[in-house]
């Protein structure tokens, strides 16, 4: 969890949820066992993907592997993807 941007020369990896404030972007993939918010965007390196949700179930898909980001992440693979609330 951070209050800004998370950034990572390679790929970021939690076994539950990834939160920042603002963007998120790595060298990499980015991988949560749950969901994965920012505030802004969620960019994994080229050629690699967004995962979210690795450890929940198919039918709670839509409750806890929510990709939360201003725009779909290009290379999201596995994960529900919503807009941001409005402010």
């Amino acid at each position: 969890k951070a209050g800004e941007d998370i950034k990572a020369g390679r790929g970021i990896k939690a076994g539950e949820d990834i939160k920042a404030g603002r963007g998120i972007k790595a060298g990499e993939d980015i991988e949560a066992g749950r969901g994965i918010k920012a505030g802004e965007d969620i960019e994994a390196g080229e050629g690699f993907g967004v995962f979210a949700g690795l450890n929940v179930e198919i039918t709670r898909w839509n409750t806890f592997a929510i990709v939360t980001a201003k725009s779909r992440p290009e290379n999201l693979f596995s994960g529900f993807w919503k807009e941001p609330e409005p402010a």
